[in-house]
């Protein structure tokens, strides 16, 4: 029986890898897999944060039929649950906490390890003290920022890096016995970021002090606009520095495989959750901005930045390898596709395609897919409301059912998605707002009741430090 191997990435951007033509080389483990791999170059998520896109990659359900909650509900049909069911042996190691026990996501891993128990005493002390002051105050939106700046500039960390999560998932394949499911998650390119300094100075030989790393990252978060060139460049290179060591610990674990008798026979998959901005429409990160008030309008992120991501899959047994597919392809679509090709019973309650068909080369594209959705809920006090975002090769629709705002970008003509040409009797409108409506139609209705089991007060923190609450 083949093993499966998913690979899973906080924050990368399609278009930083190397067989994606960044100018960078950063990634040549990432790109070697590429020549050898099937890979999807219209890939995308199901929605722009990590709590919106994982009920699609490892459940196969898009955020909003799920009310857009973070933690899954009982209902849910998890993959890991699936493989388990057949006979596979499934473990987990990450160090995101919306990923955490807490959150539902242990079903169906009997090894499962999300690092909660290694929250940061700077967490510790915010879960006890910040609870208590009005979020509005002066004196709160002080304390909030002494500690981004005291932790950026100490390194503390809020996520595991890679090395660690490398020599576990070593230890663990060492240990399993045949067959596996196992799902690794990597938080290095996630904020704040801090890559090892070997690899910063590869991109900056004269490295980046400390301080002025906490600024551009402080300034990122609370006040993008007063962000300068030279803060955005360090940005960029902290970021690229995370990616170049990601890369090489990627590279350690599929060597590793490589060397292992079950390795002939391991479907891996690469991808990321999201992606991550860089000021591309006037923001940083991916968190808290994706949807907020400003001058009495909402910004809407479901752009491609934060949605377009890789997808790589690799098989001895798969055609298109060392090829890049350009069928249009959520997410959503993965465990229907590591089903198919194991030659499971398919889940009837899973919305998204199987990809098998294009894997084996049955068929050249997906018939029944004009386009891909992304979405996610606006949080207001207890209530969900849905902001979709419907994707063709060549137009973006955005439907904001909260605030009554539309966007609407002709791709081909304006990939950077920075001139909205909605009107309400635009003739591309008709069909894209028929298949939104018809999509709606399958999520729950009106107002979604917020039912989310209470935080822990550190996770609040971490989530806070990791820049996802504000």
């Amino acid at each position: 029986m083949t093993n499966v191997l998913l690979l899973t990435i906080d924050c990368l951007r399609a278009d930083r890898l190397g067989y994606a033509g960044y100018r960078r080389q950063l990634s040549p483990n990432i790109d070697s897999l590429a020549e050898r791999a099937a890979v999807f170059n219209q890939a995308f998520a199901s929605g722009p944060r990590t709590a919106e896109s994982f009920p699609a990659i490892l459940a196969s359900t898009y955020p909003m039929a799920i009310g857009g909650k973070w933690r899954l509900p009982e209902s849910l049909r998890m993959l890991a649950e699936v493989l388990s069911e057949a006979g596979y042996l499934s473990g987990a190691f990450h160090s995101n906490p919306f990923l955490s026990t807490a959150q539902g996501y242990p079903r169906g891993f009997k090894t499962f390890w999300d690092s909660m128990e290694r929250t940061p005493l700077t967490s510790k002390v915010g879960a006890r003290l910040m609870p208590r002051l009005n979020p509005q105050s002066k004196l709160y939106r002080s304390l909030r920022r002494l500690a981004r700046r005291f932790e950026s500039g100490v390194g503390v960390s809020h996520y595991v890096r890679a090395g660690e999560i490398t020599n576990k998932a070593i230890q663990w394949i060492a240990g399993a016995t045949s067959p596996f499911f196992l799902w690794l998650h990597y938080m290095d390119l996630h904020y704040p970021f801090s890559p090892p300094e070997a690899y910063l100075r590869k991109i900056r030989p004269q490295g980046i002090s400390k301080r002025r790393q906490s600024r551009a990252l402080v300034r990122s978060l609370e006040d993008p606009a007063s962000t300068s060139a030279e803060d955005r460049q360090v940005l960029v290179d902290l970021y690229d520095a995370g990616l170049n060591y990601l890369d090489e610990q990627i590279g350690v674990l599929l060597n590793t495989l490589s060397n292992l008798p079950i390795g002939k026979d391991t479907l891996l998959i690469i991808t990321a959750d999201h992606g991550e901005e860089f000021l591309e429409h006037g923001d940083f990160g991916h968190g808290a901005m994706v949807h907020k008030a400003q001058n009495g309008k909402a910004r809407i992120k479901l752009y491609d930045e934060l949605l377009q991501v890789p997808l790589l899959l690799h098989h001895p047994k798969l055609k298109h390898l060392g090829k890049q597919i350009p069928a249009l392809v959520s997410l959503v679509d993965i465990p229907p596709t590591v089903v198919d090709l194991l030659g499971l019973p398919k889940v009837t309650s899973w919305q998204g395609f199987s990809l098998a068909p294009l894997l084996r080369g049955e068929v050249q594209s997906l018939s029944e897919r004009e386009g891909v959705f992304s979405e996610y809920a606006l949080r207001d006090a207890d209530v969900h409301y849905p902001i979709v975002a419907y994707r063709t090769q060549g137009w973006k629709y955005i439907h904001d059912g909260a605030f009554g705002q539309h966007q609407l970008y002709n791709l081909e003509q304006d990939p950077g998605e920075l001139q909205d040409l909605y009107q309400p009797e635009h003739p591309a409108l008709p069909p894209i707002q028929q298949r939104v409506e018809e999509h709606l139609s399958l999520m729950p209705t009106g107002r979604v009741p917020l039912v989310e089991t209470q935080m822990d007060p550190e996770m609040v923190e971490r989530l806070k430090s990791l820049g996802y609450l504000e």
